[in-house]
């Protein structure tokens, strides 16, 4: 089955007035989103294991509603420490007896903090969320942002190694978000671990990390959203693994989308951008394998959005609609 131009939900970039982007390319891919901790924004680091269990509120000028961050969480799997944000939907209590949706994000210092993200741009999710909530579109739900690890970035993001970048390392990435982080984070939190209510979702790399998680794992993760993913990643390892997967669901709810001018990079001159023809390629993919269109799986280009932290905020509201719609 194939996408065709009047499958294909298109808005129009950008709501708001565009900060000046460049069309990027494939390299440049690979570092959006890697930038390392920025030592000094939270002020002294506090070590005691009490303090890390029930995290600590995170204030900021770019921080809105109620977050928590529990600092250098330790994984045994992967032999590293990082920063795990958590926010709160407005009226959050573990004493009402109220089971909570929950979303993991990936490239976490990207998320609701412009002193951390990327270039000084966030996703806004934070803010999105929040006015989401309000006016009764979405769940209330938490969200827990995983912080990167910068240079082991590439490698935690990808299924297997590519012959030019490496990498391949993500199988015991999920290992550690599916059975380090995520006990942690429903025992600390009132949360639901119905498949049905737990979200992975990235953009990039982390669009890779999720789209393979959320197929691997759908008895997890039952809602993916994939973001501008790098399906490039080892010659389009992911589109091949999934449509010669006897399986034919994983994930109940996929969101699959990209910009129109993510990378002019068109190796098969076709006059349609690499990019396009991947993500189209790996939607048919999915089609082919049952999802039906607009219900189980919603395709998406975005016209005039670039591979950017900026182009992504402008569209993560449809994101969070489509996963957690009331």
């Amino acid at each position: 089955m194939k996408i065709s131009t009047h499958q294909v939900t298109r808005h129009d970039t950008i709501k708001k007035a565009a900060l000046p982007g460049k069309k990027v390319e494939q390299e440049d891919l690979l570092q959006l989103g890697s930038c390392e901790k920025t030592s000094g924004i939270y002020g002294p680091d506090i070590k005691t294991e009490a303090v890390r269990k029930m995290g600590e509120p995170l204030h900021g000028n770019s921080i809105t509603g109620d977050i928590m961050i529990h600092r250098d969480f330790h994984s045994n799997i992967l032999n590293n420490d990082r920063d795990v944000l958590v926010y709160l939907p407005p009226g959050y209590s573990k004493n009402n007896g109220k089971k909570y949706p929950v979303l993991y994000i990936q490239d976490g210092q990207n998320i609701f903090n412009r002193d951390t993200s990327f270039g000084g741009v966030e996703w806004g999710v934070d803010e999105t969320a929040e006015r989401l909530i309000g006016e009764g579109k979405i769940k209330d739900l938490i969200m827990v942002a995983i912080y990167n690890r910068g240079a082991e970035r590439m490698s935690e993001y990808t299924p297997v190694p590519d012959p030019e970048h490496g990498g391949g390392n993500l199988d015991n990435y999920a290992g550690f978000v599916t059975k380090e982080l995520k006990p942690f984070i429903d025992s600390t939190y009132s949360t639901s671990t119905d498949p049905s209510d737990t979200g992975i979702m990235g953009s990039s790399l982390g669009g890779l990390s999720a789209l393979y998680m959320g197929w691997n794992l759908p008895h997890v993760f039952g809602l993916t959203g994939v973001i501008s993913p790098s399906l490039w990643w080892s010659d389009k390892h992911i589109i091949k693994e999934i449509e010669s997967d006897p399986k034919t669901k994983g994930p109940s709810r996929v969101w699959l989308d990209m910009g129109t001018n993510e990378s002019p990079a068109d190796n098969d001159h076709n006059s349609i951008p690499d990019t396009l023809d991947n993500s189209r390629a790996m939607g048919e993919v999915l089609l082919n394998k049952g999802y039906k269109l607009g219900e189980e799986l919603f395709y998406h280009e975005e016209h005039g959005a670039t591979h950017s932290e900026w182009s992504w905020n402008q569209r993560v509201d449809r994101v969070l609609t489509y996963l957690f719609g009331k």
